[in-house]
């Protein structure tokens, strides 16, 4: 697994930049203690989250999760950004990895499309906070950005909640909570066919419910992993849902891009 490492220093609540001031592009995935922020500007990236890779361009907002392993895969020469790194501190004394838990309730969302208004306020705030130097007015621009950013992401899943249908949210709350669930059970829960419950989450969030399912086995194989005594790694797969140890490799070098022993260093 990619070490998780601290990104701040110990004296530090949180910092920011601009992707167009400061041009490293790392060459493997990090993994680090604070939640990160990437707010696009300007041109298009390829960010890669836990070996799935996205297109973001402007109004994009990403989240970096403290458990998950994330790089920029690639960028155009118009491209720039708000890159964000915040503390707990910062976050009200919140761990991070609970700050944001809302957002990842649904289809453990990482990208967020912003609305103008929203877009442009966050850019007002980062601009702010750009021109106050350090110190406690630095910190409280950061707090309101993080405030405000994570306020605009949960109206944008408010929209989600309200016009998707109630057998898509029981889908997910369903694969969220036991990855291990098989589609026949699935679609016995919802009253649906298992082809009706798949057109129908396919419509509503882009992905297939196969992979959403993937996605959540693949979560709950990290969860286990960390919490095992033991590194037996094809019990945890099995665990999670996984029929088979054949079955859970080619799904995680397909969604991770590694093997899975690299992945946890075993």
């Amino acid at each position: 697994m990619v070490p998780q490492r601290p990104h701040l220093l110990p004296t530090e609540k949180g910092r920011f930049w601009r992707r167009s001031h400061r041009r490293i592009r790392a060459v493997e995935p990090r993994r680090h203690r604070e939640l990160a922020a990437y707010h696009v500007i300007t041109g298009q990236m390829r960010y890669m989250i836990d070996g799935r890779v996205f297109l973001a361009g402007p109004r994009t907002l990403i989240w970096a999760y403290n458990d998950q392993s994330h790089m920029l895969v690639s960028e155009t020469s118009d491209f720039d950004m708000w890159i964000f790194v915040l503390g707990d501190e910062l976050l009200g004394g919140v761990p991070a990895s609970n700050a944001v838990s809302p957002l990842q309730n649904d289809l453990r969302r990482n990208v967020f499309r912003l609305g103008e208004e929203a877009h442009q306020e966050l850019l007002s705030i980062a601009g702010m906070a750009s021109s106050v130097g350090t110190g406690f007015d630095h910190d409280l621009c950061l707090s309101w950005w993080a405030f405000r950013a994570l306020a605009a992401c949960e109206d944008r899943n408010s929209d989600f909640r309200k016009r998707c249908p109630a057998a898509v949210q029981r889908a997910i709350e369903t694969i969220s909570t036991d990855p291990s669930v098989t589609l026949p059970e699935l679609s016995a829960s919802l009253g649906l066919s298992e082809s009706r419950i798949g057109r129908l989450f396919k419509r509503e969030t882009g992905e297939s419910l196969i992979t959403f399912r993937n996605r959540c086995r693949l979560a709950e194989v990290d969860r286990l992993m960390a919490e095992a005594r033991s590194t037996n790694l094809t019990q945890c797969a099995f665990n999670a849902g996984f029929g088979s140890y054949t079955q859970f490799f080619r799904v995680f070098s397909a969604l991770r891009g590694q093997s899975p022993r690299t992945y946890y260093a075993l």
